[in-house]
Order: structure tokens, then sequence, then C-alpha cells
């Protein structure tokens, strides 16, 4: 039993930050195992280790935005992020795009959320779903990074098309990272600066959903063990994502996971005859 909270811990890890829908594949996975299938115990728990993974990931940079925001510096020191060199990070602008993207983002995950959480009982709507993903990645690979913007051409248009896409991801099937990082290359955002605002975008919308399902916690099924069990793998599984996403960013185009989650979407309608 504790093997298969491990593998849907890593489930959730490795497809929370990779363009492929964690929640579709949690769906998917709950339904073979037969474990932990619609519970919120554990659908906290696995999020919240995504959140922590993220936070511990960027924990440089938090610790910039919160002294920039306290006036602690006057000037942002040059940081490194997952091997990857960002010159002094214009935070003030970062800091206005996450505050503007998760309006949106809440705004439509408060006012459809009844409507999205009623397509988690059907794998075919995490199908198309997926089918939908994979579109859209596909797309991507038309887009040149020819002029792309960085950090400081940031904009509130920036903040809100990435923000009504991570909204649209709360469907089953439709991946948020895929979804926010498209959107932000179609908005003509840097490649690895599209990954990053991905990244920091997640930590509100995986707490803002995480604070929805608590309210509706009425009693923990799970033993305690396996919610443990859980967090660790996805926590773990959730930085080896990140780290991997970060790294191949620019060498694995971000159209090769359409063709993953096509097939996926594939053996889901055949399955499902």
């Amino acid at each position: 039993m504790i093997f298969r909270f491990i593998i849907l811990g890593a489930v959730q890890g490795l497809t929370e930050f990779l363009p492929v829908s964690s929640s579709g594949h949690l769906v998917i996975f709950q339904k073979l195992l037969r474990t932990a299938e619609g519970n919120i115990s554990f659908d906290i728990i696995v999020h919240l280790a995504s959140l922590s993974a993220v936070i511990f990931f960027f924990r440089h940079d938090f610790l910039a935005m919160f002294k920039k925001i306290l006036h602690l510096n006057k000037k942002a020191t040059a940081i490194q992020t997952g091997k990857i060199e960002i010159p002094e990070p214009n935070y003030p602008k970062i800091i206005l795009f996450i505050f503007y993207a998760s309006l949106v983002t809440g705004f439509l995950g408060f006012k459809f959320k009844a409507g999205f959480e009623s397509l988690f009982n059907s794998l075919s709507s995490v199908a198309l779903g997926l089918v939908i993903t994979g579109i859209i990645l596909f797309l991507t690979k038309f887009k040149t990074a020819v002029k792309a913007r960085t950090q400081d051409k940031l904009n509130i248009w920036d903040g809100l098309v990435v923000g009504l896409a991570q909204g649209l991801a709360i469907a089953p099937g439709v991946s948020r990272s895929g979804l926010t990082i498209s959107s932000g290359l179609f908005m003509n955002i840097e490649r690895r600066l599209a990954v990053r605002l991905s990244f920091l975008l997640s930590i509100p919308a995986i707490l803002g959903a995480a604070v929805f399902k608590i309210k509706d916690l009425e009693a923990i099924a799970i033993a305690p063990v396996y919610l443990v069990t859980s967090f660790i793998s996805a926590f773990i599984f959730s930085f080896l994502a990140l780290k991997l996403l970060v790294l191949l960013v620019e060498k694995l185009k971000l159209h090769y996971f359409a063709y993953y989650c096509w097939l996926v979407a594939g053996l889901i309608f055949f399955l499902a005859r």
C-alpha cells in the first residue's frame, strides 16, 4: 500500500511543473491504483509538497523580493537559479506580474470552481484536456525567439493573459505550466523568463487551491504514514522536475511534450471505450 502512495507522490511531483497536467495524471493513477481517489487530505498534502519544493527552489528569489518590498536593499544583486544566471532581476515588475496574474486566476477559480470540479469524474474530460494542452504546446514550435522581451519589459497585459491561461488550467488534463509557459512565449516573453515566471506564479495558485480544499476537509481518511510518504515523494520529484525543466528549457523544445500529451490522451480514449 505504501508503495502506491510513493507512486502517486512521484506522479504529482513530476507532472506539477512539467507541461503534462498533474491533475489529469493524478485522476488516471488514482483510478488505476484505486488509492486516495477523491480524497481531499491526499490532494492537499501532495500540493503542499509541490509548493514547498518550488519555494525551496526559488528561496534566493523570495529573499531578494522580501528585501525589495521592505526596501532593505537598494539594488537587487545578481542571483543564480537552477544554474541559470539572471542579472539584476527587476523584482517590482515580477511582483506586479504575479499580482495581476493571480487576480485573474483567483476570479476564474472562484467563479467556475464547481463546473471545473465536475469534470474530474470523467476520464474523457481528462483526455480532452490533454489534447488541448498538446495543441497549445505544439503551437509553440512556430514561435521564434526573435526580439523576445526581458523582465524589464513586463506589463499588466502579460500578467492578465498568463493569469487567464492559469485559470483555464483548473480543468483536468489541462497543464498549468504548459499553458502559462506557452502564453508567455506567445506574448513574446523571453523563454527562460517565461519558465521562471510560471514557476513563481504557481505558488499563490497552489496555495489558493489548498486553502479552498481545506475548508471542505471533514476528516482525514488516510493514515498519517501514507500522507507523510506522499509528501516526501511529491517534494523530491517536484524539485527534480523543476531542475529538469529549467536545465532543458533551451535544449528540449516545449512542443515535444505535445506528443506525450496526445499519446496519453489516445490511451485514455482507447481504454475508456
